[in-house]
């Protein structure tokens, strides 16, 4: 009996050896687990953290592109109001060419007309002294 109370004794501190390595491997794996679980949080925080930098990050890009576009737009509106001007100014330049010959027609044909006015003058004061000389002549013959 003494002897199967030894192996009794020694198969109970097998027993006790083997329950403290699996509590103790059992110990280990917990807190393998909650490393793990932890580890997995932080990660769907930052997968969130993520989704919500890149909806911003598409917010901004398309607020971008229509802020483009309207830049584009204007840049376009603008270059159509410079080419208006521009052929606006082409128009003017040919009317104030024109006129300035139609001027110098002008002042042309005035000085001519003075001229023409002057040796009219010129011819009707000769006309009339002639006319004042025939009155006088037919006078004194009278």
């Amino acid at each position: 009996k003494e002897e199967l109370v030894e192996r009794l004794q020694e198969q109970e501190k097998e027993a006790e050896v083997v329950v403290n390595e699996e509590s103790a491997n059992l110990q280990q794996l917990q807190m393998t687990v909650q490393a793990a679980t932890k580890a997995a949080q932080q990660a769907q925080t930052e997968l969130k953290l993520l989704q919500t930098t890149l909806q911003l990050a598409q917010g901004n890009a398309a607020n971008s592109q229509q802020a483009l576009d309207g830049s584009q737009q204007q840049l376009q509106d603008k270059e159509e109001l410079v080419e208006a001007a521009k052929s606006r100014v082409e128009e003017l330049n040919k009317i104030l060419r024109a006129s300035k010959a139609e001027l110098s027609k002008t002042k042309e044909s005035a000085k001519k007309a003075e001229q023409a006015a002057s040796e009219a003058k010129q011819a009707a004061g000769r006309s009339k002294r002639n006319v004042k000389r025939n009155i006088k002549i037919e006078d004194e013959e009278s």
